[in-house]
């Protein structure tokens, strides 16, 4: 993905303050210098509100049934 497009990503839908704008700054920067530990908050969270799930994806802990976490929802 190219840098325009992810700043672009990060910052769609929400009011563009210099705050935002500085973390998404330090991110990039950490990105491009490979620093390990972070500079910036992250921009994005997702948050899946349960882990329950009747596919059988290959890739996925919680299709293949190797998830540790007990299954159920989050209460919102």
């Amino acid at each position: 993905m190219k840098k325009k497009d992810m700043l672009f990503y990060m910052l769609r839908g929400r009011e563009v303050t210099t705050r935002r704008v500085c973390n998404a700054l330090k991110c990039f920067g950490m990105m491009k210098f490979g620093r390990l530990e972070p500079a910036g908050y992250p921009s994005i969270l997702m948050v899946e509100p349960t882990n329950l799930c009747n596919l059988k994806c290959e890739l996925c802990p919680t299709g293949q049934g190797t998830l540790r976490a007990p299954r159920g929802s989050m209460k919102l």
